[in-house]
């Protein structure tokens, strides 16, 4: 899974098959990304052999929905 950027619009795969896709993040936290309207927070699913993945440095994570501001 891609990682949220600046600028750029973010893919949210849900489990039921479909893909959401945010407007512009315009702002990375430890752990969520903001967009205009939202803020979604970044999840860690599973850690590779090196130990707990950042969510926000290529790490297998799983954004929730968005929550309204």
């Amino acid at each position: 899974m891609d990682v949220p950027r600046l600028g750029q619009r973010y893919c949210v795969y849900l489990d039921d098959g479909r893909v959401f896709r945010t407007g512009e993040v315009t702002e990375l936290g430890q752990g969520h990304f903001r967009t205009g309207n939202s803020v979604y927070e970044l999840k860690v699913l599973e850690e590779g052999a090196a130990g707990p993945s950042s969510t926000l440095r290529g790490g297998p994570a799983r954004p929730s929905l968005p929550s309204s501001q």
